[in-house]
């Protein structure tokens, strides 16, 4: 018969987590449960299907955010199957022209996918959006399977209450909108598959299953590198089971034989094509922080912020870059409130699982392993914070505050298998507050116009955000400005500005002045514009667009200045301006002949009319001022070249 744990008033009470007695007092290898319950099944399938619903308004979405890095600006990707090899053996951007600042990332899975879906149907967001719904409706199976594998059968309706948690809770929701964040959820889906075979692994000592959780969990490190935080997790569990430290450290040197193949993979690929490891300040802030202290101050309160967001998740942003979570210091209230729960935490998992061998105590050890690489005190990754990097730590989190629920109301492990109507009436009330929080949040990633709208208001101290507002809303002018009405277009002109000042008013940001010369120049204010796009080239001296369009924006200063001001020498000084930014403008150089030949300086006109045809052989206009030129000046040669091309291009 089990024993169970006294209950007492100061005390969650959880039980071991699978391990069951023998008269002796040992433990031993039986199946954790010898048949299901009535409704085992029931609770699969309608934890998929309700995953699946919950996600199913996301099917219309487009390209989001990185999607096209990932996908349709990706050449590995867009080869299909074909693709597959260049994307084993090359970092994760390799694919992508001038993308390649991320020379340390490894996640071949998802692109793999990507491909064939390619090969399916190219250029298509909905089979990338079907795939992510589908994957996440699988995944909030399998979550139920593990806790109900990890459990046992008397606490089926604990394995379901976490399962339900984690299916509706709404900080999965980028992930899930978001195709580029298939890495995350094949990574979480894979470990929980590995989990799964291990816990019938220990179940019944049977081998295949041990080979089977190795092997899901190779490719769950394919999928995302934070999968590397997962390995001791498995040794963790042996230890708990059987109490034996000698055998744990066997299993946790069984588990690095994954991981050792994998980082040999990522070796290999990442020497093997070209990349850079380059982190900005605008991704993550902390790489400015003054000193260690201040690092590891913004760490801890990063730290806490996950924590408040799987609690408590509102509102939700797609962007926490530069300056939306500013540095920290340990003069902040904040940091130590969270070193105090995180303290906390980790206090309440090393007691519970070494003292006690508590179920509780392996989850919450879980969620600190599943957080470590996020924290930015391990080492400074990519980004500051972002809701995606906590769907790992979700699994942990739900299947922690379930059982420390169940438990407080005394229906953990309870003997008589009734239905504990009151943890499951919170769960059942949390579970569908935040399904509709997930329901309402999906349309805002339908593109990113939609998605900037929504997001900026709140996030005020997103400099990205605003820029990207900006950019979209200027975009969006350009695409459909033959159908906007003058007031339409004004609106969407005061965006862009109000965006732009928003950003400056945060940093000096060259996408900010670029968008608003955008918007002087579609008003034909050049003298405005190109006061704009100097300053974007001023904060950064590389911006190409910026060179582009000022060249453009001196172009059509110059042309209305010779055209309609009948100002030749001011249109000569704009018109050499805007070579020195596009020196292979063809246009520019017979606007620059014609302002010389204003003023009868016809050597120069006919330079700059050669130059054009050079650059654009079959422009008849550039011809024809040439041969004007030329006439001119005599040169009967070139006249007769220049007339017989005429002829030609007749």
């Amino acid at each position: 018969m089990a024993k169970h744990l006294p209950k007492n008033k100061s005390t969650v009470v959880v039980p071991p987590v699978v391990a069951t007695e023998t008269s002796s007092g040992s433990t031993s290898a039986t199946t954790i449960f010898a048949s299901t319950t009535p409704y085992h099944w029931y609770f699969f399938f309608g934890l998929v299907v309700l995953g699946f619903l919950l996600y199913v308004n996301t099917l219309q979405h487009g390209f989001v955010l990185d999607d096209p890095l990932s996908i349709s600006l990706n050449t590995y990707v867009q080869k299909g199957w074909g693709g597959i090899m260049d994307i084993l053996t090359t970092n994760y951007r390799a694919g992508v022209e001038g993308a390649n600042s991320s020379g340390s990332v490894y996640r071949p899975l998802s692109l793999i996918m990507f491909a064939i879906e390619w090969s399916i149907s190219p250029n298509s967001p909905f089979i990338g959006h079907f795939m992510n719904v589908l994957l996440y409706a699988l995944t909030g199976g399998i979550v139920y399977l593990v806790f109900y594998q990890l459990l046992g059968k008397k606490n089926v309706w604990v394995a379901f209450a976490a399962a339900l948690l984690f299916v509706a809770h709404p900080i999965h929701t980028e992930t899930v909108a978001n195709i580029k964040s298939r890495d995350e959820i094949l990574c979480l889906l894979l470990f929980l598959c590995s989990l799964w075979a291990y816990l019938r692994y220990l179940a019944n000592d049977n081998k295949t299953y041990l080979l089977l959780a190795m092997g899901a969990y190779f490719l769950s490190l394919l999928s995302k590198e934070n999968a590397i935080t997962m390995l001791p997790v498995f040794a963790l569990l042996h230890y708990h089971r059987h109490a034996q430290t000698r055998t744990a450290l066997v299993q946790l040197g069984i588990s690095l034989l994954p991981a050792i193949l994998f980082l040999a993979m990522r070796q290999y690929a990442l020497t093997h094509s070209a990349g850079i490891t380059t982190i900005d300040k605008m991704d993550n802030p902390i790489i400015a922080a003054n000193s260690l202290s201040t690092q590891w101050a913004t760490g801890v309160f990063v730290l806490g912020k996950y924590v408040q967001v799987l609690l408590f998740p509102y509102p939700l942003i797609c962007d926490y870059s530069f300056n939306q979570l500013p540095l920290q210091t340990w003069a902040s209230p904040l940091v130590w409130v969270s070193l105090v729960l995180m303290l906390g935490l980790l206090g309440a998992a090393v007691m519970l699982f070494f003292r006690r061998r508590h179920v509780l105590g392996w989850l919450l050890l879980g969620f600190l392993l599943s957080l470590a690489l996020y924290s930015q005190i391990v080492m400074v990754i990519g980004t500051l914070f972002g809701e995606r990097l906590a769907y790992l730590p979700s699994f942990w989190f739900c299947g922690a505050l379930t059982v420390a629920l169940f438990g407080a109301i005394r229906q953990f492990n309870a003997a008589d298998n009734k239905i504990p109507y009151l943890p499951l009436g919170v769960m059942g009330v949390v579970a569908l507050v935040f399904s509709g929080m997930t329901i309402v949040r999906n349309p805002a990633w339908k593109n990113n116009l939609t998605l900037f709208l929504t997001d900026s208001p709140k996030a005020p101290n997103s400099l990205r955000l605003h820029d990207h507002l900006g950019t979209e809303t200027y975009k969006y002018f350009v695409e459909h400005q033959a159908a906007l009405s003058p007031t339409q277009i004004d609106s969407l002109f005061s965006i862009v500005t109000t965006q732009a000042e928003k950003a400056l008013a945060i940093d000096q940001t060259p996408t900010a002045y670029l968008n608003v010369g955008n918007v002087r120049y579609a008003q034909k204010n050049y003298p405005a514009a190109a006061e704009q796009y100097e300053k974007a080239l001023a904060a950064l001296s590389g911006f190409a667009i910026a060179h582009q369009n000022l060249a453009a924006t001196y172009r059509e200063w110059g042309s209305l200045e010779g055209q309609q001001n009948n100002n030749p020498v001011k249109a000569a000084e704009l018109l050499q301006k805007s070579l020195e930014h596009n020196p292979n403008d063809a246009s520019t150089y017979n606007f620059l002949g014609v302002a010389m030949g204003m003023q009868n300086k016809n050597q120069e006109a006919a330079e700059n009319f050669d130059k054009a045809i050079s650059l654009d052989p079959n422009n008849k206009s550039f011809v024809q001022n040439a041969l004007i030129a030329h006439r001119i000046l005599g040169n009967t040669a070139k006249v007769q070249e220049l007339e017989a091309k005429l002829q030609g291009a007749q």
